[in-house]
């Protein structure tokens, strides 16, 4: 079980770091960029974290970078069956997709597309564990108009736990 474990994070790690890398070379042909981007996503301790901590984080990463491909290349299919799969996912992930679909993607895609993604967001609705409206309850008091360094609270949280790998990364990360 262990080398299974070992052998998914890091397919799942590639495929990350393959997707950032072709999202940035298809999107804005430039080789330099994409390498730079990959190179500092694969030595990431983020991306070790979240990999070996959350793998379906990652997995919904790798499926919201792809959706936002292919409906910036205006492939609705594609874009469709990536928003499925970011939602069986990760629900997180799978909502914040709707959410850039009704942002930019509204003027792109055309109404009847919108009506069956609003009527596969209801049948999803009706499985148990997939997504639901009482998800939305956890969200109660998260929120809050004080503006905030995220990196600064996580550090004061972990002071004695973070690595200074993992603290020059957030720093890097959040500016």
């Amino acid at each position: 079980y262990v080398l299974a474990f070992k052998v998914g994070q890091a397919l799942l790690g590639a495929m990350l770091v393959l997707s950032v890398y072709l999202y940035i070379f298809k999107t804005h042909k430039n080789a330099s960029a994409a390498l730079l981007a990959s190179a500092y996503l694969t030595f990431s301790p983020t991306l070790v974290y979240l990999s070996v901590q959350y793998p379906k984080n990652v997995m919904g990463l790798v499926f919201l970078i792809w959706f936002v491909y292919f409906l910036s290349q205006r492939s609705l299919i594609y874009a469709g069956i990536f928003l499925m799969m970011a939602f069986l996912t990760h629900r997180m992930i799978g909502g914040f997709c709707v959410f850039i679909v009704l942002i930019t993607g509204a003027r792109l895609v055309p109404r009847k597309y919108l009506l069956l993604i609003g009527v596969f967001l209801f049948l999803l609705s009706l499985l148990p564990g997939v997504l639901h409206f009482s998800d939305l309850q956890r969200l109660t008091g998260q929120f809050s108009w004080m503006p905030q360094a995220s990196s600064f609270s996580l550090f004061l949280l972990y002071r004695e736990s973070l690595a200074p790998a993992w603290l020059a990364d957030l720093i890097l990360i959040t500016g």
